[in-house]
């Protein structure tokens, strides 16, 4: 009879076929994150990155990763054997199910992110629960010494208790939050003192035009009014096809409030109270502002779309304190 003489191979068997997409993937996030910690992981996680990449660019990849990721996979389960023989007869399945949990909890992080840069909270703009984010965001607030008090005050400006909102008039964020902060002023337009810092953001279409023509407003004592009809056409502004078609709007929401005058056109054209605003734009790059509005309230910083009851339950808190 025909004997070969090849040795009998021992450990891991060798593996010809094609490796799982799914399984490589899994092993780089796996051995990627154990390395970190151990490192004889690190080997493993170098044969996942090589075998992703190879994936990615159409190439087959070839080796025994399948069969390590199973055996270190089950390994870290033979505390409970029973599990651990579970996972190693269904390992397909286990792998396809924690890709998903994986990505699923990536998608959420970055949701959170997104959340918290633009809400202030996690969760969104109506929740009050955890948002380990905060607790960066937290230590990083600008004190309201920081700030200056040049913008456009409202309410009792000897007041103790001071809140400062900078928001840009491009920004749909912005003014979403106007409902709450008019009811704010109409509730302790007496005992606060409100001052609003138009902070226009370079990526939000006319931006700059917007503030320099509330500016222009203000000094005819028109700067909150104007900045109500700038926002109920915001989307109008933005869209602008050209600053001609821009401009246009702009002054026809001055003529509306019968302030379309030359002094208006002049103040506009002439960018008079560009100064003003570069200051407020200066303010909130010294103060690390990453988004609008963000609110001030004496020495606590609320980033992001605030409910009313949040802004009243800080007002009140520091009313508390006088």
């Amino acid at each position: 009879m025909y004997q070969t003489n090849q040795p009998k191979q021992v450990g891991y068997k060798r593996f010809s076929g094609k490796s799982n997409p799914m399984l490589c993937f899994l092993a780089l996030i796996v051995f990627a994150a154990l390395s970190l910690f151990s490192a004889k992981y690190r080997p493993l996680a170098k044969e996942a990155f090589k075998c992703v990449f190879l994936k990615m660019t159409l190439r087959p990849c070839e080796g025994a990763l399948d069969v390590r990721l199973k055996a270190e996979t089950t390994k870290l389960f033979m505390f409970y054997p029973p599990l651990a023989a579970v996972i190693f007869k269904q390992f397909e399945l286990f792998s396809i199910l924690l890709t998903i949990l994986m990505l699923a909890s990536f998608a959420y992080s970055l949701y959170g992110i997104y959340a918290y840069v633009v809400y202030g909270n996690c969760n969104g703009p109506d929740s009050n629960e955890f948002c380990p984010f905060g607790i960066i965001g937290s230590a990083l607030s600008p004190s309201a010494g920081a700030v200056s008090d040049t913008g456009n005050p409202y309410g009792n400006q000897s007041a103790a208790v001071r809140v400062v909102e900078f928001g840009c008039m491009s920004c749909k964020y912005t003014k979403l939050n106007e409902p709450a902060v008019a009811r704010l002023l109409v509730d302790y337009g007496t005992r606060i003192k409100y001052v609003f810092k138009t902070s226009p953001i370079p990526t939000h279409n006319y931006s700059y035009q917007m503030a320099l023509a509330a500016e222009c407003a203000g000094e005819q004592n028109k700067f909150w009014a104007y900045k109500d009809k700038l926002f109920s056409r915001q989307e109008d502004i933005v869209g602008a096809s050209s600053q001609t078609a821009m401009e246009s709007i702009l002054y026809s929401l001055a003529s509306d409030m019968g302030i379309g005058n030359g002094q208006f056109r002049e103040c506009y054209a002439s960018k008079k109270y560009s100064s003003k605003i570069d200051l407020m734009i200066t303010e909130s790059k010294e103060i690390n502002l990453y988004a609008t509005p963000t609110f001030i309230i004496n020495n606590q910083a609320f980033v992001g779309v605030q409910t009313y009851e949040t802004l009243r339950d800080a007002v009140d808190k520091e009313l508390a304190k006088k």
